[in-house]
């Protein structure tokens, strides 16, 4: 679990799978499981407090052609999250 949620934008199969010392198979595998427990716990979590929303276009590799969000093969979603405001301020010496 700490491997897959401490990069900033998850682990690739291939990273997990020479961290782990398994085969491509397995660490694929252990990879989709973790991801799935993780969503299920979320979803049922309910969201309060200061809560963020972004949409974007999902594609793969490009290989030529139109860019932009009229390309073929993207596909939209919408990502919802509750961040938490935290305020500095100095301390005295």
């Amino acid at each position: 679990m700490f491997l897959m949620t401490r990069p900033k934008i998850n682990i690739s199969t291939p990273s997990l799978m020479r961290r782990l010392g398994e085969a491509y198979n397995s660490a694929c595998l252990v990879k989709q499981k973790m991801m799935e427990v993780m969503s299920e716990a979320e979803e049922k979590r309910e969201l309060s407090g200061r809560v963020e929303s972004g949409d974007a276009y999902l594609s793969g590799k490009r290989t030529g052609g139109k860019i932009g969000r009229s390309t073929e093969g993207k596909v939209p979603f919408i990502a919802i999250v509750q961040t938490v405001l935290i305020r500095l301020s100095p301390i005295p010496t």
